[in-house]
């Protein structure tokens, strides 16, 4: 009898909510306020047209509405006094109090140049309670916009979101789906792909499984865009591309969106070398123009011939690529304001720039280089790396040997930077996934939604389809090996194909070593002490290299060590440092036959004015060299130049 009278009374609250509820969307939805500004805000009509509501005098309504005038008429400030004096007064309107917050944010946002925490945490909370505004996708974004990107707010916004998230158990789903990518966009932004590709994937896998409306399937395309990108930074041209598509075709985006999509696309395929690919989708870019007007189709255009040219200088057609750069600079040349690619012109730039020093240009192209490292918008952008790239192009060919020195060292740092921050990233990813069949069905908001009404199972799939592939691409990207810390031959990789583009700097070696008796060590002492051993070796070699120096494990007991910008006595000096300072490190070898320490033999191949698209050539001499050494009695090193 008690049991029945609990589930009574329980099916009774349950009933009051949900009409509760109800009540008040159908009460938002008939607001006067709710009709005028929706549309206002969809860009449907001027506010003028739609300001055809008079409210008692004096009321919040009112006040809020003269707000709104001066907001039209670009009095901020004004708009500020009265949006603030109207939440002083007790307004009817169910629709008043977010849109009072969500003004008052665009204020703060107008004058301070960044929107205000508070606010947009007290229009979310009037938004949740009045449901038809947490359909308006418009206001959350805009919100979002107004503290992201922002250096002195980023932080605070992500914090903010991840809090509203956390604490907030009755979010409509389009609330929680939009803050979950506003949150991965603002972790984007901060160079946090783990978290953010994270974040993205969560909306992913809810709304995969989650019978959803039109807005929801652009929030979805929105996910996997940003994917995508991520795919594509971490230099994953095949998924990205995947992405991309799905992203374009799951839902019927704004052309401009669909464009962005199809560029990213057609440049992930110049960089896999798939030019009949790049072209095909050239032509769904350019059947998007009818779509577009003004300075938009203007920009579109530019783009397009920006992509042209490089194909063009793809296929050595260098005639072709001059029209094309022409086309795209005049386009830009006049645009007021890009909106599809921001930086579009300075990449247009790299592209004038390539085709410059492939017509002996150098002199001007390097003006123009140098011109963009200076500039502090260009260098928003990212493009430093492709700056450097083009300039060492330069330097080459100009014979400026110490310019040329410096160029290469800061690619290789920036090489190893990015290494790191990928490695970081994806362990990163691989550790936030490995719970989150824990963390998804622990979400009680989802589950009162029924969106995880996901089998266990099935997230635990997805789980490990995720770590399969960072796994795949933590073996793929790793160039540290994990026995000595030194680099390993995935490095090799990345240098052969810098140095066949570019070719080797003018003073440059190749020392490549070998630990003397090696086998004999391990079947004395066990491979325990094999593998101690091969660590004081690879501590020996990175302290004796300078900093611009690479230290490879070749291959089990074989090191290299790669040298940037030395002459010769130097190269051979080194040589020599390693050998003294192995024999210091006095690591017992009872069976070698020329020391009871390990000894080493090395082969060093010298270069001081020469320079080779050949790495493989380098290290062939210097193994010839090496093993010269080891018939000269070994614990000794040859040199040669090449």
């Amino acid at each position: 009898m008690i049991g029945q009278v609990m589930l009574s009374i329980v099916l009774v609250i349950i009933a009051a909510v949900v009409i509760g509820s109800q009540y008040y969307i159908t009460r938002v939805r008939k607001s006067e306020l709710y009709k005028m500004i929706t549309p206002y805000q969809r860009k449907e009509a001027e506010w003028s047209s739609l300001r055809e509501t008079v409210f008692k005098k004096n009321s919040a309504e009112e006040i809020f509405l003269l707000g709104m005038d001066a907001l039209a008429d670009g009095d901020v400030q004004k708009a500020k006094e009265l949006f603030t004096e109207a939440l002083s007064v007790r307004g009817k309107d169910p629709a008043l109090p977010a849109y009072l917050y969500f003004y008052l944010n665009e204020c703060s946002y107008a004058l301070e140049g960044v929107g205000d925490v508070k606010l947009i945490a007290q229009t979310l909370d009037a938004a949740e309670k009045y449901k038809p505004h947490t359909k308006n996708g418009y206001m959350l974004k805009r919100m979002l916009t107004t503290i992201a990107f922002n250096d002195q707010a980023e932080q605070s916004a992500r914090e903010f979101i991840e809090d509203y998230l956390k604490d907030r158990n009755r979010l409509e789903l389009s609330t929680w789906v939009r803050l979950k990518n506003g949150l991965g966009m603002l972790e984007y932004s901060e160079e946090k792909y783990a978290r953010s590709i994270r974040d993205f994937y969560d909306v992913q896998i809810v709304l995969e499984n989650k019978k959803r409306d039109q807005d929801m399937e652009g929030e979805l395309a929105y996910a996997k865009e940003y994917i995508a990108n991520i795919y594509y930074l971490f230099e994953d041209y095949e998924n990205a591309i995947r992405l991309y598509q799905e992203s374009i075709q799951s839902v019927e985006k704004e052309s401009i969106y669909r464009f962005t999509s199809y560029s990213n696309i057609s440049t992930a395929s110049l960089r896999m070398g798939d030019i009949e690919n790049a072209k095909n989708i050239v032509r769904d870019m350019e059947s998007l123009l009818q779509e577009m007007s003004g300075s938009t189709r203007q920009e579109a255009e530019a783009c397009i011939n920006d992509t042209l040219a490089l194909i063009a200088m793809k296929e050595g057609n260098y005639g072709e690529a001059k029209k094309w750069i022409a086309l795209a600079e005049a386009g830009y040349e006049t645009l007021e304001e890009e909106t599809i690619f921001t930086g579009g012109k300075y990449f247009v730039r790299l592209t004038k720039c390539e085709y410059m020093i492939h017509e002996g240009e150098l002199e001007e192209a390097g003006l123009l280089l140098e011109n963009m490292l200076s500039d502090e918008q260009a260098m928003q952008y990212g493009l430093e790396k492709e700056i450097y790239e083009l300039l060492l192009q330069i330097y080459q060919k100009e014979g400026d040997q110490e310019k040329e020195i410096e160029a290469y060292n800061l690619l290789l740092k920036m090489d190893n930077e990015q290494e790191r921050v990928i490695r970081t990233g994806y362990l990163e990813f691989a550790m936030s996934y490995r719970d989150v069949q824990r963390r998804e069905m622990e979400n009680q908001k989802l589950r009162k939604a029924n969106m995880v009404v996901l089998y266990a199972g099935g997230i635990f799939l997805i789980a490990i389809i995720l770590l399969v592939w960072v796994v795949r691409m933590m073996n793929r990207r790793n160039i540290i090996d994990h026995l000595t810390g030194v680099y390993n031959r995935r490095k090799l990789e990345q240098l052969f194909s810098r140095y066949e583009r570019f070719g080797t700097p003018g003073k440059f070696g190749v020392i490549m070593l070998d630990i003397d008796f090696f086998k004999r060590y391990n079947d004395t002492y066990g491979h325990t002490a094999g593998d101690r051993a091969l660590k004081e070796v690879a501590k020996v070699l990175t302290s004796s290299v300078r900093n611009c120096d690479l230290v490879v494990r070749y291959g089990g007991e074989e090191f290299m060590i790669v040298l940037n910008g030395l002459d010769a006595e130097t190269a051979k000096n080194i040589c020599q440092r390693i050998k003294v300072r192995m024999e210091k490190r006095a690591v017992p070898h009872s069976t070698s036959e020329v020391s009871e320490y390990i000894t080493l033999s090395m082969g060093l191949c010298y270069q001081e004015k020469a320079r080779t698209n050949s790495l493989q050539q380098l290290i062939e001499y210097a193994d010839a060299c090496l093993y010269q050494s080891k018939e000269k009695g070994r614990n000794t090193y040859t040199a040669a130049e090449k």
